[in-house]
Formats: C-alpha cells, structure tokens, sequence
C-alpha cells in the first residue's frame, strides 16, 4: 500500500509532456527533471532519480547513491546487490535493478516536478524532540 501511495503521489506532480509549450517558456525553471523506475514485481519496486539535484530515493533512503547487499528487499529476492548512483545513465540503472531482481525489464518514466514537490518528497526525516 505504501508504494502505491508512493507512485500515485509521484505520478500526480510528474509532468510528461513530449515538447515543452512555447507559450509556457518559463514552466521549465520551476521543474526538476526525474525518471521513475518500478520493477514489476509484487509488491513493484520503485526507484526516482533526479539527476540534476544528484538525488536518490529508494524505500525511504534519498541518497547521492544507493548501495544495498540483502537477502531481500520487502519480501522479494535479492540476487545480487542494489547499486544505483545519480549520474547513471537509464540502460545502466535497467541492467543493475533486471540483475538484482532477476527480471527482463523495467519500466520507466522520465518527466519532471515542480520544485516544491521535489522539496517536499526529498526532505530529510524530521525528529521532534
């Protein structure tokens, strides 16, 4: 359910226009260009990147690069580690989640969020005292 949230709350601030609007020339300034990457599995998998903000997030980690060695990961097999880092290119960030899970592909979407949605779902955890 958690992920699912997750998705829907990411696929509600992506923007997936295929060419920019020449009418709106300055909507790019406020946007962060992301992919988001789910491997379908049961429960999916997703991973964002944001590139360009040198950011990460994976199952509540945000990092500069994700580097995990388990067993499993939510329940699923793990095959080998998760390593992902920002500056990837897509093919390499595919091939290194189709060996960890051991699956033929990955799905993915490249678009963009405003920045303060991006504030917003990669603010680091907050603790009250």
């Amino acid at each position: 359910m958690k992920n699912l949230v997750f998705v829907l709350f990411v696929m509600s601030v992506i923007n997936v226009d295929a060419m920019p609007s020449k009418t709106q020339p300055t909507k790019g300034k406020n946007r962060v260009p992301i992919t988001l990457y789910t491997v379908k599995l049961n429960p999916p998998v997703d991973i964002l990147v944001a590139p360009s903000k040198k950011k990460i997030k994976f199952a509540g980690f945000v990092a500069r690069e994700i580097n995990i060695d388990c067993n499993n990961y939510n329940g699923l097999p793990v095959f080998s580690p998760i390593r992902i880092r920002y500056d990837m290119n897509l093919n390499e960030i595919v091939d290194s989640l189709c060996k960890s899970f051991r699956v033929e592909w990955v799905e993915w979407r490249e678009g963009s969020m405003s920045k303060k949605a991006f504030s917003k779902m990669f603010t680091p955890f907050k603790v009250k005292l």
